[in-house]
């Protein structure tokens, strides 16, 4: 028999859709080739030859993490991020494009660059929005009404809201009508999940605490892409109307393999099987241990911004998700699952062409010392967080975070425990360091890059015995005609194997799994703590030398930055605001200061309030107020002297001699008809003179025979006032 009918023979026999029965990635690949191919000589070659293109390895490669995605959706831009999002996970809006009319805010955000399932919870700058009324999927009415948690009062200033889910074919038919100028009936975005708004910016005072940035931030939470399942006879791959939401790791693979806008695979250049087996394992309930219950075992809950020409770059972080790899079988695409696969096939001899190349340890500088993986927590407000770092088996012990290999899966993982085993998983294989390149005989045709096999070797070579995954595998003919009956081997077949064990996959909730102490994230922020009772002091204690001031005092509050206060006139507007810190204390811890001068006698209003920088534009407490009376400060000036009162027709002069002090201003006179100083009142206007100087004040239009008595009082800087003279005068006007 010529070597190329014993090849044809072999590759027909080895390939057949039972040769592999018991291994879901090989059993697919095979069944799927031979009915794929036309020639013998084409099986052989195109169905031999696989190798693995992804894993988690490829993480260590410079891919944008989420918080620096999360921005660039965010920023405004002529060409939204043209996005894919899966399973359930909150997305950052995209304006395409935001518009202003007088104090209204109009603007379409892009969440989905296709349609999805719903069920969504929208928030703005991180604060969840409760619908209070409406529909929020009616274009043609006014949509929903919401209530943003901690922004304080809204009322008509509410924000309105419309989500199109992928069905929409215009704007809603208010904003069409409220912003003509900007909108058209065209600009329905038809096969994207979008959400409209209609925003009024509201009271200028408020608006830092409604709106901590302008335009807010938006995000939405929901279910996210439809995707085709292959193991569901209702489903038509041809018509996304038969799908279903799903957050299967595999099939949001699937999907993004065969929807994504860079390189669209088909069918029939897919291996389905090992997807549909891929579904199957990331389906596999999983024991939670600390939480109690069970989860799925490989979730995908995030979006692929795609961009670039490299599609296996795009999806590696949903292969990594799953702990698997993609493997390249001739011309077919094929997953295999981060589970373990039982030895399809055993060698018990090699090929001496080639030769025999073993690694038994690595080098060190290979081999980390750990690996620490992070996810993305949605109880941290969907940020990135980290897990302890757990030892390499074999390894040289876990020292700081010296040598640590990261690996990054907070693109689509949102489980702390699927990223434990993922984790787990990978430490592991980094620990088995055994590689063996080699050439095994024909009968090895059907092994593929992913699969599992045997290494049983005879006497000699039992040191390269064990249990190894298949990186890359050749088969192909090598034929010779150098004039030698049978000169080379067909099919014979090179391949690269690492050490695996069923033990790599193995996971213990009990022992394996960490305790994550979450904390909930609350969008909403606390509000800020306001300063203690204000106290204010006014009088001779309060001023300084002759000039009147009002003293005040207040307790600090913790964790703020300054404090403001303004004072006013009562009934007056509130003047500019002063600003005190923390370091202005007095010797018992409070916080004072002076309002100066002020006017005797006159009501001043005094306030304060807490400030902290938390936010831009700053984030403030409730005021805390008080009022007082001015008084005036103590002056060393004497009361006048009461001199004489002289009547007349219809008045009276009354005469006091002012006091010999250089603080002396003028006196103000009071009168009274009774001799009791506490009938009198203040008579206008005030007589000013110089010190020591004698000083007359008349009261007219008094009548006949009318009797007054009259006092007197200093007055000084800035209104300050003494006693009253310590006698008083009185006259009567006589007749004309």
């Amino acid at each position: 028999m010529s070597n190329v009918a014993r090849a044809v023979m072999l590759a027909t026999t080895a390939l057949t859709p039972g040769a592999a029965i018991g291994d879901p990635v090989t059993g697919a690949i095979a069944a799927g080739t031979i009915l794929g191919s036309t020639t013998a000589f084409t099986i052989a070659v195109s169905v031999g030859i696989s190798l693995a293109l992804t894993g988690l390895q490829l993480l260590l490669t410079d891919v944008p993490g989420v918080p620096q995605l999360r921005r660039e959706m965010a920023a405004p831009n002529s060409r939204p991020p043209y996005r894919y999002a899966y399973g359930r996970c909150r997305i950052t809006g995209s304006p395409a494009p935001w518009r202003v009319k007088g104090k209204w805010l109009y603007g379409c955000l892009i969440l989905n660059s296709r349609p999805s399932a719903g069920n969504v919870v929208i928030y703005f700058d991180k604060r969840e929005v409760t619908i209070t009324s409406g529909d929020i999927l009616d274009f043609e009415g006014g949509g929903a009404v919401g209530e943003v948690a901690g922004a304080g009062s809204q009322g008509v200033d509410a924000p309105r809201m419309w989500l199109g889910l992928g069905d929409q074919t215009s704007p809603p038919d208010d904003i069409l009508a409220e912003a003509p100028e900007f909108f058209e009936a065209t600009d329905g975005w038809q096969g994207r999940t979008v959400l409209w708004l209609a925003l009024h910016c509201g009271n200028n005072k408020s608006r830092s605490k409604r709106w901590p940035s302008t335009p807010p931030l938006v995000e939405v939470l929901g279910d996210w892409s439809l995707v085709w399942d292959p193991s569901d006879e209702e489903q038509d791959p041809d018509d996304p109307d038969t799908w279903a939401w799903s957050d299967n790791q595999a099939l949001c693979l699937l999907d993004a393999l065969m929807r994504n806008p860079i390189k669209r695979y088909a069918a029939a250049s897919l291996m389905l099987e090992s997807f549909q087996h891929g579904a199957d394992v990331a389906a596999e309930s999983v024991a939670l241990h600390h939480e109690g219950g069970t989860e799925s075992r490989y979730t995908a809950n995030g979006f692929v911004a795609w961009s670039g020409d490299e599609l296996m770059d795009q999806v590696q972080p949903l292969v990594a998700a799953g702990a698997g790899q993609l493997v390249r079988i001739g011309s077919r695409l094929a997953y295999a699952a981060g589970a373990w696969r039982a030895s399809t096939y055993t060698a018990t001899d090699l090929l001496e062409e080639g030769g025999v190349d073993f690694q038994t340890v690595a080098p060190g500088r290979d081999i980390p010392r750990g690996v620490r993986a992070s996810y993305l927590a949605p109880a941290r407000d969907w940020q990135p967080a980290e897990l302890p770092a757990i030892e390499v088996p074999g390894g040289l012990g876990l020292l700081g975070d010296e040598d640590i290999r990261e690996i990054d899966l907070s693109r689509f993982c949102t489980s702390a425990t699927q990223a434990m085993r993922v984790q787990q998983i990978e430490a592991r294989r980094l620990g088995a360091q055994k590689r063996l390149t080699c050439m095994l005989p024909p009968d090895s045709v059907d092994i593929v890059a992913g699969a599992t096999m045997t290494m049983s070797l005879p006497s000699g070579f039992t040191r390269l015995n064990g249990i190894y995954e298949v990186l890359s595998a050749n088969p192909g003919f090598f034929l010779e005609d150098d004039g030698r009956e049978d000169s080379g081997v067909a099919l014979r077949n090179p391949v690269m194997l690492r050490e695996t064990a069923e033990a790599h996959f193995a996971w213990i909730p009990s022992t394996d799994e960490f305790e994550i102490v979450e904390e909930a994230f609350s969008g909403v922020r606390p509000d800020v703590e306001p300063p203690g009772e204000i106290v204010l002091v006014t009088g001779a204690s309060a001023a300084k030398g002759a000039t009147p001031r009002i003293r005040f005092e207040f307790a600090p509050a913790s964790s703020v930055d300054y404090y403001e206060v303004q004072f006013r006139l009562a009934g007056e507007p509130w003047g500019e605001a002063m600003t005190l810190t923390g370091d202005d204390l007095d010797g018992g811890g409070d916080v004072y200061g002076f309002i100066s001068p002020v006017i005797p006698g006159e009501t001043y209003q005094v306030r304060a309030r807490s400030v902290t920088e938390r936010l831009r534009g700053g984030d403030v407490s409730i005021w805390v107020s008080d009022t007082i009376i001015a008084l005036g400060a103590d002056v060393d000036i004497d009361p006048p002297v009461a001199v004489s009162a002289e009547g007349g027709v219809a008045s009276i002069a009354a005469t006091f001699r002012a006091p010999n002090s250089a603080d002396f201003q003028a006196i103000e006179v009071f009168g009274s008809s009774t001799s009791d100083v506490g009938d009198a009142v203040a008579l206008t206007p005030l007589v000013y003179g110089a010190a020591n100087a004698t000083l007359v004040f008349e009261e007219s239009g008094l009548g006949d025979g009318v009797t007054r008595y009259y006092w007197a009082r200093s007055v000084g800087p800035f209104g300050s006032t003494t006693a009253f003279s310590s006698a008083s005068v009185s006259a009567a006007t006589s007749a004309p």
